[in-house]
């Protein structure tokens, strides 16, 4: 029991510190003063998921979930208005929150007024967490038409990669650990998904000799 204690607050910080990851993006945001060529997306698929899976965890009483994604909720938030800001498509910004914040709201309604069991309240949910989930771990991804433009990954973010690579092993061995399909199956995709995108640093490395790279995606 205290191994898998252990794991867990692990795998929490593990999930704390990917997250954080976008302080990073936010600080280069911040020294060019725009948002230029980087995507609100990794940020909006983030914070729908934290939301969505905030809710399962809240169905399901797992305090782990509750914790991670109410930080990652909050963190992602500051994220966006940060977005906001420095962006010069404000308007366009505005419509995808809209649509995204209308989505949320309308599978929280669902979820609490349409379905009277919970466990069928907390299947159904756990379907979109999972689809949002492998979403969110293969943002980096849309890049890959810059990378195999560019023949480099100087617009892709190793660190971040990397912790999505070694979170999502964790999570898969949570998953299995509460015996959750649907904790196990997004995260497992997850998994495989930053096994691609780290394969793409072998074999387009990056042109720069600087630890100094962003996460550029078509939203």
């Amino acid at each position: 029991m205290e191994v898998v204690e252990v794991f867990v607050w692990v795998t929490t910080i593990s999930t704390f510190l990917v997250q954080l990851m976008g302080i990073d993006i936010c600080l280069k945001i911040y020294k060019k003063g725009s948002t230029g060529d980087i995507s609100a997306f990794p940020f909006i698929a983030n914070f729908t998921a934290a939301s969505l899976w905030l809710r399962y965890g809240i169905l399901q009483s797992l305090g782990m979930l509750i914790l991670t994604n109410t930080f990652g909720v909050l963190l992602n938030f500051v994220y966006l208005m940060l977005f906001y800001y420095f962006t010069s498509k404000k308007i366009h910004f505005i419509r995808i929150i809209f649509i995204n914040m209308t989505f949320i709201f309308s599978v929280l309604y669902y979820v609490k007024y349409q379905q009277i069991e919970i466990k069928q309240a907390a299947s159904h949910l756990g379907k979109v967490c999972a689809l949002l989930s492998i979403l969110a771990y293969g943002a980096p991804l849309a890049s890959l038409k810059v990378v195999m433009h560019t023949k480099t990954t100087e617009c892709l973010s190793f660190p971040y990669i990397f912790m999505n690579f070694v979170v999502a092993l964790e999570w898969v061995i949570y998953g299995r650990i509460l015996n959750d399909i649907y904790v196990q199956l997004p995260n497992f995709l997850g998994f495989c998904l930053a096994v691609i995108q780290l394969a793409l640093f072998c074999k387009y490395p990056s042109k720069s000799t600087s630890l100094d790279r962003t996460i550029t995606v078509t939203a």
